[in-house]
């Protein structure tokens, strides 16, 4: 059986440049770090993904 844990990761822009968080195994934290980079960059520049 292969490891299936969920991994989250917030992808950003700044000036339009792509840039990632590292990843997280706990969403909380994924949210907690979303919520930064919206308030930092704008809530339309940050997203959260889930692998």
């Amino acid at each position: 059986m292969t490891n299936s844990a969920t991994r989250y990761l917030v992808l950003y822009l700044v000036n339009g440049r792509e840039h990632q968080s590292p990843w997280f195994s706990d969403r909380g934290r994924a949210v907690l770090a979303l919520q930064v980079l919206q308030a930092k960059y704008g809530e339309r520049n940050a997203t959260i993904y889930v692998d």
